[in-house]
């Protein structure tokens, strides 16, 4: 893929999320800077994948759902979007960037200062690699 496609991108906005560097995965931002908590509360489950061969996919498990993903919201809400998450593959977490969108691209970054998913440090630091104009806020997600 060239970046940005077709010159159709003006900039960037990340929300407590990964601003990865191109070569860098989401495990090794989440290995670099401690205090998530995501990784302790997956739960794999088996699927076929693509090719027939069994495939790892990972859900938050339900009762850590509000903690780890969800803690701002009113507890039947958390629960609620917790039971209807969509599960994601193991690859996933360890697959490298391709490209930096935010080389190329202006960017913006809201830090969840509470955040258990991407530990706050590790959002501040691909936030400012990124040279993006941050604002933080004190919650575990930009939600509310």
């Amino acid at each position: 893929m060239i970046w940005p496609p077709a010159r159709r991108i003006t900039g960037l906005v990340y929300v407590a999320a990964f601003a990865l560097d191109e070569g860098e995965s989401a495990l090794d931002i989440t290995g670099r800077f401690p205090g998530s908590q995501l990784m302790a509360a997956l739960r794999p489950a088996t699927s076929p994948g693509v090719d027939g061969d069994p495939a790892v996919e990972l859900c938050l498990d339900r009762k850590a759902y509000p903690r780890v993903f969800a803690a701002d919201l009113p507890g039947r809400s958390a629960m609620a979007v917790g039971g209807a998450q969509r599960p994601t593959t193991a690859a996933a977490f360890a697959e490298k960037s391709p490209a930096a969108g935010w080389k190329t691209a202006p960017s913006w970054g809201i830090v969840a200062t509470a955040d258990q998913v991407i530990p706050p440090e590790g959002q501040q630091f691909m936030a400012r690699r990124a040279g993006a104009h941050t604002i933080a806020i004190p919650a575990s997600m930009p939600s509310r």
